[in-house]
């Protein structure tokens, strides 16, 4: 491949990833509403028309629940993996490093230590 179809590759995915951050960033943060279901209050936010009284079912509210916990633990543990990753290139490259050795001609270690009984 071209460096040049590379390059196009990695701005599209980026565009679109930063997209997708975006979209689920205000998804998530400016339509938060509650629904009280079987005495719990149930705390979540998607997009919805605030003039119109909206309601989920059980087993919707589960579904969201999950898939927000789905994506909490996902985006923690990719966090978690580019750091490591991350750390460990910088260990790594300090880690190594050549380490120069030189070889003895004369030696001031002729005498043995002191020893006594």
């Amino acid at each position: 491949m071209t460096s040049n179809f590379k390059q196009n590759i990695q701005q599209i995915s980026g565009m679109l990833l930063l997209t997708l951050f975006v979209g689920y960033f205000v998804g998530i943060t400016f339509f938060p509403h509650k629904h009280i279901v079987d005495g719990r209050t149930i705390v979540h936010s998607h997009p919805f028309s605030s003039t119109e009284q909206h309601s989920h079912t059980t087993n919707t509210l589960d579904l969201l629940q999950q898939i927000s916990g789905f994506v909490t633990k996902t985006l923690t543990f990719g966090i978690l993996i580019i750091a490591y990753l991350k750390l460990n290139r910088v260990i790594g490259n300090n880690f190594n490093k050549s380490i120069v050795v030189s070889d003895f001609k004369y030696s001031n270690f002729l005498r043995p230590p002191p020893f006594s009984i």
